[in-house]
């Protein structure tokens, strides 16, 4: 695999459902082609369609021109390796999980060992652009910078949107990974955008303020309901809540708060990802600029 977030589709069409993102370096499996798609099975067993232009050994397919400059050069096919497979380093996702108390520790699921991977310079291009500590103008000490980078590579965000839920994952030092969050979380609703696929934390604010966008706007006055320009910190109908997890997966993407409880869990909002306030809060201290977050159906 040699893009960082590719997709593994149910079918072998770029608009299928989502399976889960994969990661440069991955190990698969070919057990068919149709057109540009592949047929895969991963080092777990789930099986599903990647585009072709991603993989070794498929030079015949031009890579889709949007993500071929993230492309990983330095993801080989080794001669010594079984057909059809490269380079391994599986991650594997639970298809699902058990239900548990919100914000609860979960019992870790038996997963294959699993280490974030270089992209090719997409993310890490992306990554120098961000200042983990200090200001404008500060130099960060080897020391700091490597203890941010410990930081963002730390945990991992899953978000499965159609159980409404978001899973906290922690990257532990032998390359395994285990689940130590569940949260029950209001997801967008079934005619509004919602994120996808795979990206990063690019911003974490505390007692935010809120301005909606125009679409926003537009939607309220159609239910009568005209929105304020502007609401700040702290207050109580600030839908916002205590905290703003900014994401690179498009402009106004956001992990955070809520000031209506009763809507968690429920497929309610303009685009972003709700949370319990107090969980969201503790979780945003957890995390850092960096951090993965993955978006599946």
């Amino acid at each position: 695999m040699r893009l960082q977030g590719l997709m593994l589709r149910r079918e072998p069409d770029g608009a299928a459902p989502m399976i889960r993102a994969l990661r440069a370096g991955e190990a698969v499996t070919v057990t068919g082609r149709q057109g540009e798609y592949v047929a895969v099975t991963l080092a777990d067993g789930v099986s599903g369609y990647v585009h072709g232009g991603f993989l070794t050994g498929f030079d015949d397919i031009a890579p889709m021109p949007a993500y071929a400059a993230r492309i990983d050069p330095g993801v080989v096919r080794p001669g010594s390796a079984p057909a059809k497979a490269v380079a391994a380093k599986p991650p594997a996702l639970p298809a699902a999980a058990p239900r548990e108390a919100p914000g609860k520790l979960a019992p870790p699921p038996a997963l294959s060992a699993y280490v974030p991977v270089a992209d090719g310079g997409g993310l890490d291009r992306f990554l120098a652009t961000l200042a983990p500590t200090g200001g404008a103008g500060t130099s960060v000490a080897p020391e700091d910078a490597a203890a941010y980078n410990a930081r963002k590579n730390r945990y991992a965000i899953e978000v499965h949107m159609s159980q409404r839920k978001l899973y906290l994952y922690e990257n532990l030092p032998d390359g395994s990974r285990q689940l130590v969050r569940l949260y029950v979380v209001a997801v967008p609703g079934r005619d509004m955008e919602a994120p996808q696929g795979w990206g990063v934390v690019t911003g974490i604010n505390f007692e935010p303020s809120w301005r909606p966008t125009p679409a926003m706007k537009e939607r309220a006055l159609k239910k009568g309901k005209p929105l304020p320009e502007y609401v700040g910190p702290g207050v109580k109908d600030n839908p916002m809540g205590p905290f703003k997890i900014i994401l690179s997966h498009g402009y106004g993407f956001r992990i955070h708060g809520n000031n209506n409880p009763n809507s968690i869990g429920r497929p309610v909002t303009s685009g972003c990802i709700r949370m319990r306030n107090d969980e969201g809060k503790d979780m945003a201290k957890m995390i850092d600029v960096g951090t993965e977050v993955v978006f599946l159906d």
